[in-house]
């Protein structure tokens, strides 16, 4: 199934594309290949001109398809932050390149992205408010029903009464 990319809305096929994040309601948030270089660069980038780069394509990228998502927004907020302070911490010689070897070793999802407590809350309130939603239109529309059955009722007396 073609879904579209949460940070530059190209195309990209369900089955291959890798994830951004996911909802509290289980939906994904996908991203093509050419957003993955550059999330991969964010994470896993070793100088800083590159993750600089990356980033700026990321920004752009955002800015330039209107990004509205508010679990795609903070996502991609906090591996901003997280590579800034890479950045920082490479063009200091702080940066410690073995945490790198390690996050791949251990095949865990990074932190940053990880849904947090507040995105799920936000999916929660949505999905309660369309919940409300979808009640009161199952309500209107019996009652609509209800009043073409007597019309349909009336119709049928007045035919063969």
């Amino acid at each position: 199934m073609e879904q579209k990319c949460s940070i530059c809305k190209s195309g990209v096929e369900e089955e291959t594309a890798s994830i951004l994040a996911i909802g509290a309601a289980g939906t994904p948030r996908f991203l093509c290949e050419d957003c993955e270089r550059d999330f991969d660069e964010l994470v896993n980038g070793t100088e800083s001109e590159s993750i600089r780069a990356a980033m700026d394509r990321v920004g752009k990228n955002m800015l330039d398809s209107d990004v509205d998502d508010k679990v795609t927004f903070r996502t991609v907020q906090e591996i901003m932050e997280s590579a800034r302070e890479r950045v920082r911490l490479i063009e200091s010689g702080e940066y410690d390149f073995a945490i790198n070897e390690e996050n791949e070793a251990d095949g865990e999802i990074p932190e940053e992205y990880l849904e947090t407590e507040e995105d799920r809350e936000l999916d929660r309130a949505e999905a309660e408010k369309n919940k409300k939603l979808d009640k009161i239109t199952n309500w209107i529309c019996l009652a609509l029903g209800a009043v073409a059955i007597a019309i349909l009722i009336i119709q049928a007396i007045r035919m063969f009464g």
